[in-house]
């Protein structure tokens, strides 16, 4: 939903006073940017522990962020957070919702979405899909005017059978600018046609990352399917029979933490749709199995809570931090363009500084595959010299000591034209020198 201004001074007056408190700073962009957060949280009423209480000032902070946006942005600008894509400079503040799929069959389904046009005299609507999250595909669009219904459907064909689809409802107002709804997903087949919910949420466990003497990233995905309103959370700990056995209780609340052996931690609510997660673990022993899974609760057919987990997956903290130099420079990897139109596209990577910090995040990209290529050559940001349509370079993030994903959408692109592109990180390396670490030059072309 979109923010409204008189209706959130109480939330940005709370969110000043946490983010105080916590030192939190955002830093100023003149263009489309993100950084994915640490924690994908929801607010709860009540904690439960230390770790329900921290999620619910990150959801502060990150409402703060939005705000922030909303008052510094003078000009065209977009913020993503949470599976819903934000626009604040249009002349109509226009919300756009994805609804459950109908009419599944083994090549066709009817896509459905919901608009408010908040007193714009038309919308012009449609859906992106496809079948991962790079949603390449689009539907032809639908004008809703102020005397339509604003539930619309529009009907896609040519699926292929048994293929697994995400798709996600697009509006835009009468000045171009542009929201999104939620992502769902879909399997094209005619299992849609039964009047029960038979497709239990699918939910996986994913690898560990940035694995410390006493800490680490756990991953994991949940898809909702027929299913709404869950509740994701992560279990871990050193005994791996209580990790196991987390899936034979009916709750979240049911699960008993136990010290050592077991923890919870729960990273989101009300969960209708696929989403990754991470959750970051410290003060962990070192030289120590972890066992962990990703479980959601929700309602299911009988309206009866239910589990239902991931595989219980295994890692072990070493003491790589005890060294005395730092040998594992930053990881950094050049991720695939999405969203790609006549004159624009997103660009996504990754970095994970390791054992640097301070590290200063962008992206070039340009239509001279060479210059884009021989930006690595370069110690410094600041060396890096713009060349037109040629090369160009984009600032997302500084003073990062982590791991996170970033994306940037770049616009005014030439249509039909091949373009290259690469994420890179400026940092101090064991001699206090300047460098630049980047990830594989990539490229597509605009349609």
């Amino acid at each position: 939903m979109i923010f409204s201004l008189k209706t959130t001074y109480k939330a940005i007056f709370t969110a000043i006073l946490v983010a105080a408190a916590l030192s939190f700073v955002i830093p100023a962009a003149k263009a489309e940017a993100y950084s994915a957060p640490v924690y994908y949280t929801s607010y709860q009423s009540g904690y439960q522990n230390s770790n329900d209480l921290i999620a619910y000032l990150n959801t502060l902070i990150q409402q703060l962020q939005l705000l922030q946006h909303q008052y510094q942005l003078q000009y065209g600008h977009s913020y993503q957070g949470q599976g819903t894509y934000y626009s604040y400079s249009g002349d109509y503040d226009i919300e756009v919702d994805t609804v459950s799929v109908r009419n599944i069959d083994d090549d066709e389904a009817t896509f459905n979405g919901e608009v408010d046009l908040d007193g714009a005299s038309f919308v012009d609507v449609w859906f992106v899909y496809g079948t991962d999250g790079r949603l390449r595909s689009e539907t032809d669009d639908l004008r809703i005017d102020a005397r339509d219904d604003e539930d619309f459907s529009i009907d896609v064909d040519n699926l292929d059978e048994g293929d697994k689809y995400y798709f996600r409802a697009v509006a835009e107002d009468p000045s171009g600018y542009r929201v999104y709804g939620d992502i769902k997903s879909f399997e094209a087949d005619d299992r849609g046609s039964s009047s029960s919910n038979d497709d239990k949420p699918d939910v996986e466990t994913g690898d560990v990352e940035n694995i410390d003497e006493d800490s680490a990233r756990l991953n994991g995905e949940v898809d909702m399917n027929d299913f709404d309103n869950g509740r994701v959370f992560f279990v871990y700990g050193e005994d791996e029979r209580q990790v196991e056995d987390v899936e034979d209780e009916d709750r979240y609340s049911d699960v008993d933490e136990d010290g050592d052996d077991l923890q919870k931690y729960q990273v989101y609510s009300n969960l209708d749709e696929y989403r990754s997660f991470w959750f970051s673990v410290s003060g962990l022993d070192d030289n120590t199995d972890y066992y962990y899974r990703i479980c959601v609760e929700y309602e299911d057919d009988d309206n009866d809570d239910t589990l239902e987990c991931g595989d219980v997956e295994d890692f072990e903290t070493d003491d790589r931090g005890s060294s005395s130099s730092n040998d594992d420079k930053p990881d950094v990897e050049t991720g695939d363009a999405e969203n790609i139109d006549e004159d624009s596209a997103r660009l996504n990577g990754e970095v994970d500084m390791n054992d640097f910090d301070n590290g200063r995040v962008f992206f070039v990209y340009g239509e001279d595959e060479r210059q884009v290529e021989d930006v690595e050559d370069e110690d410094r940001y600041s060396d890096v010299d713009e060349d037109g349509d040629d090369l160009q370079k984009y600032q997302v993030y500084s003073n990062l000591d982590e791991y996170r994903s970033f994306w940037f959408s770049v616009s005014g692109l030439d249509d039909n034209t091949d373009y290259y592109y690469r994420i890179c990180v400026e940092y101090e390396d064991d001699d206090n020198d300047d460098t630049l670490e980047c990830g594989d030059v990539e490229d597509f072309e605009t349609d």
